[in-house]
């Protein structure tokens, strides 16, 4: 069962443009976000502002991680909440694939066939991406800081300590930190 390369990626495309269409037809109903709550405080790093005071809209909630965080989102602050929203979402959908990439490369070193890798990637997709939406529709990080952890421990098994490293510095960079 050998699966045209072309046929996947025409499914990816499909499944990127009903889920950003899903994701900015809703983006400007949320009350909330996560998104938002990013947005806002990139919004004040970039105009040197304090990060953690009280949002005058209260439908945004407050700002809780460090200020690195902030100055990561500071460059989409140029740009209107539904653009940045919709590069944001782009970003996450390729940390998406990029989670399911580098999985099966630490899972499967070997030579797989075709159709043991059409499984590989189609069975965690059909568990996870009920949960992949609801993160991708919130606007969250997660999948993002999940994205530089999966590919740090793959570094780390190609016995690149120092990449690995940076990778998964990098996403306790996100939230972790106070």
């Amino acid at each position: 069962m050998k699966v045209k390369k072309y046929y996947i990626y025409a499914v990816i495309f499909v499944i990127f443009l009903a889920t950003f269409f899903h994701y900015m037809n809703r983006a400007g109903l949320r009350q909330f976000s996560d998104f938002r709550v990013s947005y806002s405080a990139a919004e004040r790093f970039a105009h040197k502002e304090y990060l953690y005071s009280k949002f005058e809209d209260k439908t945004i909630a407050n700002f809780k991680y460090s200020p690195f965080f902030a100055m990561l989102f500071a460059p989409l602050s140029v740009f209107t909440l539904s653009q940045a929203g919709a590069i944001f979402f782009a970003i996450n959908f390729v940390f998406t694939i990029l989670i399911f990439v580098f999985s099966k490369k630490i899972i499967m070193e070997g030579g797989v066939s075709s159709k043991e890798t059409l499984w590989l990637y189609l069975l965690p997709f059909l568990f996870t991406f009920r949960h992949v939406l609801a993160v991708l529709d919130a606007g969250q990080v997660n999948i993002v800081m999940v994205g530089l952890v999966v590919m740090g421990l793959y570094f780390l098994k190609k016995g690149n300590e120092p990449v690995a490293a940076a990778l998964i510095m990098l996403s306790i960079m996100f939230k972790y930190t106070p």
